[in-house]
C-alpha cells in the first residue's frame, strides 16, 4: 500500500498530513460526544477504506440514532451510559470471561451495570439488532446474572450484606461484635490508669482491629501494640490489650465473609462463561451505541448530510462547505472522467486550501461512517486519498524544500495504482514559476494516465494557469474576487483561471502599513512595463465577470421575490379553497349524520323524512356546482378532465345480485372493469376478490355492475348518488415485520386496491432491512404495477417502503 494514502497507511506521514487537512481537529470535535474512553480511541484512528456494503450498514445506523435524537433529544442516549464508568475496560473484559476467569463481585456488578444499561437503551436502537433467539439467550442471561446479583447489591455497587441468606448471619454478629466493643471502651475509657495519653474519644477500626490513637511521646508498651503510625509521626494507633479478643474475633469473621463472597464471585463468574457470547456481544453494541450517538450528535450540530454512494468514480458535490468554518461560503465541485484534473487558482486568502481541504475532509468523513456538510452528494469511495501541503523541507537528508516535495511525488508515481484522489496544495511554490508549470503539467498529465485517478490542485503559476484553461483534459477554476472591494468572495467559478490580486491585497495592508506605499508603487511600474500584462487581464476580467454576477444576483432576488409573492397568493387561494371544501365535508357529514338518525327512529321512513333527506341533498348538490364553477375558474388544472373519466363517460351501469367467478364487471371504485375470481363471504358483508391487471384486491360485490349501452338514452347527465356507510377507518402505517408472506400478499393487495380506488393516499409499509421474504417479494410485485411504485427513503430507513401512484 502506498504509505502516502491517508486511509490505513501505518505512514510516518500520516498523522502530520492529516493534520495538515484539518482531520484531528474535525475528529476532536465528534469524540466529545463520546462517553467511554475505548470509543474515543476508536473514533481518533485515522479512517480507513471501506466498501460501499459496509458503509451503508454503518449510515443506516447513523441516520436511525439522527432520527432518533431529532425526535427525543440526546439525553434518551448520553444518561442511561453515564451509569457505566468512562474508564470501563472494555477491551480486558471479554477476552477474560472467554478465558473463563475469576471476577470480584465489583467486577461482576460493573459489567451487570454494562448489561442493564445496554437493555435500557436496546428500545432506541435498530430492531435487527435483536433477533428472537438473542433475546431469548438475553432472558436467561438477565435472570441467572442480572436479578441475581441485584438482590444483594445496589445500584450504586454497595453489597447489601444483610439481604443475602449466607451473608446475613455473619454480618449480623459481625455488627454485634463491633457492638460489643463499642460498648467496652466506655468502660475503659473512664478507668483506664493512662486514658490520659490517649487522642480523642473514639475507638476505629484498622486492619480489622480496635484501635486508639495515642500521642507518640507519651506510648508506652503497657498500654497495647502499635498497628500504624499516623503520617505525621506524631500518633500512633494502638490496639489496647483489653480489644486483642474482639479483634481476633472481628478478624474470624471477616474472613469468613470474605470466603462467601469469593465462593459467590466464582459461581456467579461461572454464569458468564456460560453466557460469554452474550455478554460479548452486549458490550460491542454498547461502544457501537455510543460511539453512533456521538456521529449523530455532531451531524445534527452540523446539519451534515447522508451522502449518496456511488459505485461509479468521479465528483458530484452540490453546497459543499468546510465543516470547521460556520457560515462557510457553499460551493459545487464537479469532477469527470473526461476532465478529472482541477487547477484552481485565485487570490491569496481567497479560499484555495479551505476548498481542497472541504473536499478531501468529506472524503475522509465518509470513510469514518460520518455525515458530511453539503447540501447534496454522490460520493465514491476512493481506495486511496493523498494530500500534499507546505514546506516540507527535510533539512536531515540535507533536501531542500523543492527537492522533498519532489521526493514525494517520485514516490507517489512509484507506488500508483487505481481508484486515486489526490489533493496538491501551492504546488512546487518554492521554485521558478516558468519551470514549476512545466514539472507541474508533466506530474498531472501523468497522473490523468492512471485509472479511476482525480486530482485537485491550487496554483499562482500563470503558465499553469494557461495550460489549463487551453487544455481539454484538465478543468480550470478560480476564487472570487472583489476587485471594487478588494476583499475575496470564497466562491469557486469554473471555466476559467483567476489572477492572485497581489497587489490589491498587499494595497489593502499598506493602510495600515504605510512604508509599503512606495514598494507597491515600485511594483506597478514594473508591471507597466511588461509587453504582456496577463495578471492585469485577469483581473479586469474577474472584476467584470463580479459584477455582471452582482447584477443577475440582483435581478435574481427580484424575481425570486416576486415569485415568492406570487407563491403566497396561490397557497392562501388554495387554503380558501380547501376551507370550503372542508366546510362542504362537514355539511355532507351532518346530513348524514341525521339521515341515519332518521332511519334508525323510523324502521320505514315515511315520506315526509324521505322528502327532507331529498330536499337537504339536493339544495347541497346545488351549492357545490355553483362552488365549483368558481373553482375551475381560479383552478383550471383542478377541474381537468382524467383519462379513465372521459372513457367511462359514455357508459351506464347496471347493477345486479347475481355475480359469477370468472366473469367481468365494472368495478365503482377503480372506474373501469375487472375480472371476478372469487366470492367471499355471504349477504351483505359479501366481497369479490377481483383481478386489477397483476394485482388481486378485495372490494365489497354491491360495488361490481354490469354495463349496459342502452340504459344511457333515458338517463339525465346530472346524477347524485346519496349511500350511508359504516367503514372502518383505513391505516396508513403498517408494521409487517414477523408476518406471514400469505398474509403478508393479501395485505398489500388490499392495500394497493385502496390506494388505487384513492381511498388512500399512501401506505407505509415496515418490512424490515436486509433481504428478507417480504422485502423482496414486495420490491419484485411493485415493479410490475402499471400505477403504483416503491419508494425508498434511505435517509429514514431501508426498512420501509412507501406505496404510491407513480409520478409523471
Amino acid at each position: 500500500m502506498n504509505r502516502l494514502n491517508l486511509l490505513g497507511s501505518n505512514s510516518p506521514f500520516l498523522e502530520s498530513f492529516l493534520n495538515k487537512c484539518d482531520w484531528y481537529k474535525l475528529i476532536s470535535q465528534v469524540t466529545k460526544y463520546a462517553h467511554f474512553d475505548t470509543t474515543k480511541k476508536e473514533l481518533e484512528l485515522p479512517p480507513s477504506h471501506q466498501s460501499t456494503t459496509q458503509l451503508h450498514t454503518q449510515f443506516n445506523e447513523l441516520g436511525f440514532f439522527y432520527e432518533k435524537i431529532l425526535q427525543l433529544g440526546s439525553q434518551i442516549y448520553q444518561t442511561p451510559l453515564q451509569k457505566v464508568s468512562s474508564t470501563f475496560p472494555f477491551q480486558e473484559t471479554g477476552p477474560r470471561i472467554e478465558k473463563e476467569a475469576w471476577f470480584s463481585l465489583g467486577e461482576i456488578h460493573q459489567i451487570v451495570t454494562t448489561i442493564e444499561v445496554w437493555s435500557e437503551l436496546r428500545q432506541h436502537c435498530p430492531p435487527y439488532w435483536f433477533p428472537v433467539e438473542f433475546q431469548e439467550t438475553f432472558q436467561l442471561l438477565r435472570k441467572q446474572l442480572v436479578l441475581s446479583i441485584r438482590e444483594f447489591i445496589a445500584a450504586d455497587g454497595m453489597i447489601q450484606y444483610h439481604l443475602h441468606p449466607l451473608l446475613k448471619p455473619k454480618y449480623k454478629s459481625l455488627m454485634d461484635c463491633d457492638e460489643r466493643a463499642k460498648k467496652l471502651f466506655q468502660q475503659v475509657l473512664f478507668h483506664h490508669p493512662q486514658k490520659d495519653k490517649w487522642q480523642g474519644s473514639t475507638a476505629d477500626v484498622i486492619n480489622d482491629k480496635y484501635v486508639i490513637l495515642v500521642k507518640t511521646d507519651s506510648f508506652d508498651h503497657a498500654l497495647g501494640s502499635i498497628v500504624r503510625r499516623s503520617e505525621s509521626g506524631f500518633s500512633l494507633y494502638v490496639e489496647l490489650h483489653e480489644f486483642k479478643e474482639f479483634s481476633r474475633k472481628r478478624e474470624q469473621l471477616q474472613q469468613e465473609i470474605e470466603q462467601i463472597l469469593y465462593q459467590l464471585a466464582w459461581q456467579y463468574s461461572q454464569v458468564m462463561h456460560k453466557h460469554a457470547y452474550a455478554i460479548v456481544r452486549i458490550q460491542a453494541q454498547l461502544r457501537v451505541i455510543d460511539g453512533v450517538k456521538a456521529k449523530a450528535i455532531r451531524s445534527l450540530e452540523g446539519n451534515w448530510k447522508r451522502p449518496l454512494l456511488s459505485d461509479f468514480p468521479g465528483i458530484k458535490i452540490e453546497g459543499l462547505r468546510h465543516p470547521l468554518i460556520e457560515g462557510a461560503v457553499k460551493n459545487d465541485v464537479y469532477l469527470s472522467k473526461e476532465k478529472p484534473t482541477l487547477i484552481i487558482s485565485g487570490p491569496n486568502t481567497g479560499g484555495k486550501t479551505v476548498t481542497l481541504k472541504a473536499i478531501s475532509l468529506i472524503h475522509l468523513m465518509v470513510a469514518k461512517g460520518l455525515f458530511i456538510p453539503v447540501d447534496d452528494a454522490s460520493i465514491y469511495p476512493f481506495q486511496n486519498i493523498i494530500y500534499f501541503s507546505g514546506d516540507d523541507q527535510d533539512i536531515s537528508k540535507g533536501l531542500s524544500s523543492f527537492a522533498s516535495e519532489m521526493e514525494l511525488y517520485g514516490e507517489m508515481l512509484e507506488n500508483l495504482q487505481t481508484d486515486n484522489l489526490i489533493f496538491i496544495d501551492e504546488i512546487l511554490k518554492s521554485t521558478s514559476s516558468e519551470e514549476a508549470s512545466a514539472i507541474a503539467w508533466g506530474i498531472l498529465s501523468t497522473l490523468n494516465k492512471f485509472p479511476n485517478t482525480f486530482t485537485f490542485l491550487s496554483t499562482h503559476h500563470n503558465s499553469l494557469k494557461v495550460f489549463a484553461h487551453q487544455s481539454t483534459e484538465f478543468a480550470s477554476a478560480h476564487m472570487g474576487f472583489l476587485g471594487t472591494e478588494k476583499r475575496p468572495t470564497y466562491k469557486l467559478h469554473f471555466g476559467q483561471p483567476g489572477s492572485s490580486f497581489a497587489l490589491e491585497i498587499a494595497e489593502h495592508i499598506a493602510k495600515k502599513h504605510p512604508p509599503l506605499h512606495k514598494v507597491l508603487s515600485l511594483a506597478s511600474k514594473q508591471l507597466e512595463g511588461q509587453q504582456i500584462k496577463y495578471e492585469q487581464l485577469l483581473q479586469s476580467l474577474i472584476t467584470e465577470k463580479s459584477t455582471q454576477e452582482k447584477y443577475f444576483q440582483e435581478q435574481k432576488t427580484k424575481i425570486d421575490q416576486t415569485t415568492k409573492e406570487l407563491r403566497s397568493e396561490k397557497e392562501s387561494m388554495k387554503l380558501r379553497f380547501q376551507k370550503e371544501m372542508d366546510d362542504w365535508k362537514s355539511e355532507l357529514a351532518r346530513i348524514k349524520n341525521e339521515a341515519i338518525s332518521w332511519v334508525k327512529e323510523n324502521s320505514t321512513p315515511t315520506k315526509t323524512v324521505l322528502r327532507k333527506i331529498e330536499n337537504q341533498v339536493s339544495d347541497f348538490v346545488v351549492q357545490a356546482e355553483i362552488y365549483s364553477e368558481m373553482v375551475k375558474e381560479q383552478f383550471p388544472a383542478l377541474s381537468a378532465p382524467s383519462n379513465n373519466s372521459q372513457q367511462n363517460s359514455s357508459k351506464e351501469l347496471q347493477e345486479t345480485d347475481e355475480w359469477q367467478a370468472g366473469k367481468q364487471y365494472f368495478c365503482d371504485q377503480f372506474n373501469q372493469k375487472v375480472t371476478l375470481l372469487e366470492i367471499l363471504g355471504t349477504g351483505k358483508n359479501a366481497q369479490g376478490l377481483i383481478a386489477l391487471g397483476s394485482m388481486r384486491t378485495r372490494v365489497p360485490l354491491q360495488t361490481l355492475k354490469l354495463s349496459d349501452p342502452s340504459l344511457n338514452q333515458n338517463k339525465s347527465n346530472k346524477s347524485f348518488h346519496f349511500t350511508i356507510e359504516t367503514n372502518k377507518e383505513l391505516e396508513i402505517k403498517h408494521d409487517c415485520r414477523g408476518m406471514r408472506l400469505s398474509d403478508f400478499e393479501n395485505l398489500i393487495q388490499d392495500l394497493c386496491g385502496h390506494i388505487m380506488a384513492k381511498n388512500l393516499p399512501y401506505a407505509e409499509i415496515i418490512h424490515g432491512h436486509g433481504d428478507g421474504i417480504l422485502k423482496n417479494w414486495l420490491r419484485s410485485f411493485l415493479k410490475k404495477q402499471g400505477d403504483l411504485e416503491g419508494i425508498v427513503d434511505l435517509q429514514k430507513s431501508d426498512g420501509v417502503t412507501t406505496i404510491q401512484f407513480k409520478k409523471i
